[in-house]
């Protein structure tokens, strides 16, 4: 697993003191890249979870791997972590950033990196990547303009370099309001999410921020880490059902003439898009065995779009909801009306 990103994928102003004590027992199995050794560790949340230069900060990847274990019990976990603050996707030429084209720079580093890591781990493939970044690019126009494209080469180019797969699960977080153009890198990265069939994105807006109102609190990088690791479950149990041929793994198959559930979200007047973090389903939420389960209901709206999502189940059952009126819209009208998106002040940023 590769964790990369800007300052809120490295964890600023995280350390042991702002850990739970429940996520900083080690994992034997749970292992970490150093760069500095060139080795994996066992990885110890608030001591080796950072960088050379801040060791002690934790981010996503701790309760990341926390849901990792619980779904694996003994199948070990390999994470490869690469962060720096304030780096940008769009090439800057007077400042290190993501962009692929940037020789050097943070892509070809965390691609040796990895090339290095998967070489001790004697692993073929990486499993998925995550992703907090964009909100450099919000801070000026022609980077934000430019995030749709940036992004989804970036991607491509993860895909190619880092992953060796060209359909591997890439999990991102989407940011916030609070800069001049986040609004914009916001809706490139949701379109991304809708476009790209191998990714899905995690909204934020109700994240608990630090004083600066600008970086995660430890509530949020948890949040953010069981975020991630629902969506890696999901895929993986996807990607097993779909190689299988049959529903969903697990014990209880489904009913005969029943499939696995499916979320998808879509912007009124569009095509139907794709799974996502984004909306939750209000009061239902798809279930490994094909039943429904209850869960919590959020909402987002971007630019103004109406977003929606639906969820399909067992025996066909449809369920909808939508953002910004959270009114149900279509499916089943014995539906419920979703309730509202937690909200905190405007200026906050992720």
């Amino acid at each position: 697993m590769i964790f990369a990103g800007q300052s809120n994928a490295l964890g600023f102003g995280m350390d042991g003191s702002t850990l739970p004590g429940e996520y900083g027992k080690p994992d034997p199995l749970t292992l970490i890249w150093s760069s500095r050794a060139q080795a994996f560790e066992v990885m110890q949340p608030g001591v080796n979870t950072g960088t050379a230069n801040t060791p002690a900060a934790w981010a996503a990847e701790v309760a990341f791997a926390r849901a990792f274990r619980q779904a694996n019990p003994k199948e070990p976990l390999y994470i490869v972590k690469s962060a720096k603050g304030s780096t940008g996707l769009a090439a800057d030429p007077q400042r290190i950033d993501w962009s692929p084209s940037s020789t050097g720079e943070m892509f070809d580093a965390t691609a040796a990196e990895v090339a290095a890591a998967r070489a001790a781990a004697g692993v073929g493939a990486v499993d998925a990547v995550f992703i907090v970044q964009g909100e450099q690019d919000a801070t000026q126009a022609a980077w934000a303009d430019a995030y749709g494209r940036n992004v989804t080469d970036w991607f491509a180019a993860i895909r190619t370099r880092w992953m060796a797969d060209p359909e591997g699960p890439i999990f991102f977080a989407r940011v916030g309001e609070p800069l001049a153009h986040a609004q914009a890198v916001s809706r490139a990265q949701a379109l991304a999410d809708a476009a790209d069939p191998h990714a899905a994105s995690v909204e934020t807006t109700h994240f608990l921020l630090q004083a600066d109102s600008l970086h995660y609190s430890a509530a949020a990088h948890l949040e953010m880490g069981q975020a991630f690791g629902r969506l890696f479950v999901a895929e993986r149990s996807r990607r097993g059902a779909r190689a299988a041929g049959s529903g969903w793994p697990g014990a209880g198959a489904p009913a005969a003439g029943s499939r696995a559930p499916n979320l998808r979200t879509r912007v009124a007047g569009t095509a139907p898009l794709k799974v996502a973090e984004s909306l939750r389903f209000p009061g239902f939420s798809p279930h490994p065995q094909g039943s429904w389960a209850p869960a919590a209901a959020t909402a987002w709206q971007a630019g103004g779009m109406r977003v929606c999502t639906r969820a399909e189940g067992p025996g066909g059952a449809r369920k909808s909801a939508c953002a910004p009126s959270l009114k149900v819209g279509g499916g089943d009208r014995k539906d419920r009306e979703a309730r509202g998106r937690p909200t905190r002040p405007r200026g906050h940023e992720v």
